[in-house]
């Protein structure tokens, strides 16, 4: 519970306003509630003591003013419900935006670790919870305190004893709400628990569903789903049980106090100890009095759900918080490109040590090719060298800046990553390219330029629609190059100081490959680049390759300075060249 205010407290403080206008008004309609049995009272008491002429003008008068308080309760309940509903819309609207905009500060390792089905659960079923919370459940808990504050009171001044003899049942029904309040709870958490993993299910099944066909695995997906919805079916109804046996018990409360207290008052009646009116105005609050007791079979439900829902919520956002310094700090006075350097760098997924007292410089105007072997921590190191994984302090500067100190959007602009997992949205051609450009920046680019510059130029002269062809979801009408080349246009919209394409040529022929080598070496916007692969060829344009093996750097140098000395990089160029492909070993250069 102590969560769930922390959390929220912000949000509902933004509309303190219309939270109190609605308090305000929820207590006017009591208020107007309490008057109509008191007018009510005096026309049964007129009528049974022979009313005069005057009195029946009286009647009339008293009758106006239970319509009169009529309007007053019809307008006071539409205004507390506009005072309460909207900021339940507008908590739900900021924390919708504020999640997002959090979730796109988290770093490449929260992701690994939280499911994109978990995620849009939480987004979407928790805070919807969180919206029923501070909308339908705030005015139901303000309700029934205001209720129960007043209402006793008049039924006190009517009669003591029936009122606490009326109470008997309310006891009663109290002590069976808090018992079943308990485990409606625990079924609503494991329900929701089971709503996520239900919808990571679904997401993965359907993001994987050519997997799902090709291994023909549909009836283990069907079995699955099949159990894991008949759980969330159980869970409905046990809940479903639940709620309807304490609705059932709570509405016929009204009935239980009816019946003591026409059998008691009857007889006070009968003993002249209450007016006929009296008991009609009793029986009138003891039925307004069951109203909040039945809604708090639905506060129980809303409550259970907003607090699992604030604090799923909550957990998600507390967890891998990126420093102060990334999200709000001052831009950086970096200046002008010059070089990045990495100095010591060490990495470790848990107790497994990818990356091992990595050092190396990358300076203005440089191609540097970045080599190794599957599994050598070359896509670590990019992932830390973008910021996408948390790193440690002076390790990796920009112009002698610590990029642990860079706020990311700044970071961005200084280094662009084209990487090896593509991904396409389901919309044109042109739209994936030119995706985050402003109008005005979409005027400037030459759209043909670009494609010839990725080689999809005359590809996409055989779309049906060429550039406005759509794609598909991810990318699915595609080929693996044509995705991956896309991805490289898309890299070539804006300049930055440093472009990293991480394997991003992997997919392509090797004359589509020498092509785009040469476009990004001499046409590209970037000032400097650094080329990731495990094929050879693909650096020998680069001014130095630096060797990777095991998380260790064991070589660095030229093409040919590299290939005239034994090692790593030597014999892979025997493997993957052919031989008439080999350049000559350079005498000087050659070691033993």
């Amino acid at each position: 519970m102590k969560k769930t205010f922390a959390f929220l407290a912000p949000y509902v403080w933004r509309y303190k306003l219309l939270y109190f206008i609605g308090a305000l008004a929820i207590i006017a309609t009591n208020l107007c509630y309490v008057f109509v049995p008191k007018y009510i009272k005096k026309i049964i008491d007129i009528f049974n003591s022979h009313a005069t002429l005057a009195q029946e003008v009286t009647i009339y008068q008293y009758a106006g003013m239970i319509i009169i308080l009529g309007i007053g309760i019809l307008i006071c309940r539409t205004v507390s419900r506009i005072c309460f509903f909207n900021p339940g819309r507008f908590i739900e609207f900021n924390i919708k935006n504020d999640t997002l905009e959090h979730l796109t500060y988290m770093q490449k390792d929260f992701f690994e670790t939280h499911a994109s089905g978990m995620i849009l659960s939480r987004i979407q079923n928790d805070i919807n919870a969180v919206r029923l919370l501070t909308g339908f459940g705030m005015m139901q808990l303000i309700n029934i305190i205001v209720v129960l504050a007043v209402i006793p009171y008049q039924m006190v001044a009517i009669s003591l004893p029936l009122t606490l003899y009326s109470l008997l049942p309310i006891g009663l029904v109290f002590m069976t709400v808090r018992i079943v309040a308990k485990r409606l709870a625990k079924l609503i958490r494991t329900r929701m628990q089971t709503m996520r993993l239900f919808s990571n299910f679904i997401l993965s099944s359907l993001s994987g569903i050519d997997i799902v066909k090709n291994y023909m695995i549909t009836p283990w997906c069907h079995a699955k789903f099949n159990k894991i919805n008949q759980t969330v079916a159980d869970l409905s109804i046990r809940s479903a049980f639940l709620r309807a046996f304490f609705m059932t018990l709570v509405g016929n409360l009204e009935n239980l106090i009816l019946l003591v207290a026409l059998s008691i008052g009857s007889v006070y009646i009968m003993h002249n100890q209450l007016s006929i009116g009296d008991l009609i105005a009793f029986i009138s609050y003891a039925g307004f009095i069951t109203m909040p007791i039945m809604g708090t079979s639905w506060l129980i439900v809303v409550l259970a759900r907003g607090i699992e829902g604030s604090n799923s919520l909550e957990e998600m956002r507390v967890q891998n918080i990126p420093p102060v310094a990334v999200r709000d700090q001052e831009p950086a006075p970096l200046g002008e490109f010059k070089e990045l350097r990495v100095q010591n760098l060490s990495f470790a997924y848990r107790d497994n040590l990818v990356l091992d007292n990595v050092s190396f410089t990358i300076k203005k105007g440089e191609s540097v090719g970045l080599f190794g072997q599957l599994g050598s921590g070359k896509t670590t190191l990019v992932n830390l060298l973008n910021h996408y994984l948390s790193i440690q302090p002076n390790t990796i500067f920009i112009n002698n800046v610590d990029i642990a100190t860079i706020p990311l959007e700044q970071l961005r602009s200084y280094i662009r990553t084209a990487s090896q997992e593509t991904f396409l949205f389901d919309n044109t051609v042109k739209e994936n390219i030119l995706l985050g450009l402003t109008k005005e920046e979409r005027e400037k680019v030459d759209l043909k330029e670009i494609l010839r510059m990725s080689a999809m130029d005359k590809e996409i002269l055989r779309f049906p629609q060429h550039e406005e062809t759509l794609v598909g979801e991810k990318g699915l009408m595609l080929s693996g190059g044509q995705k991956q080349r896309l991805s490289l246009a898309r890299a070539f919209i804006r300049p930055c100081s440093l472009l990293i394409l991480d394997n991003i040529l992997s997919a392509v022929d090797t004359n589509t490959e020498h092509f785009l080598l040469h476009e990004i070496k001499q046409k590209t916007t970037s000032e400097s680049q650094l080329l990731i692969s495990h094929r050879v060829q693909a650096m020998e344009d680069a001014d130095k390759i630096i060797v990777l093996d095991q998380g260790r750097i064991v070589d660095q140098g030229t093409f040919q300075e590299l290939y005239a000395r034994p090692g790593l990089f030597r014999d892979t160029c025997k493997i993957q060249l052919d031989k008439t492909d080999l350049p000559p070993i350079q005498p000087s250069l050659s070691t033993t």
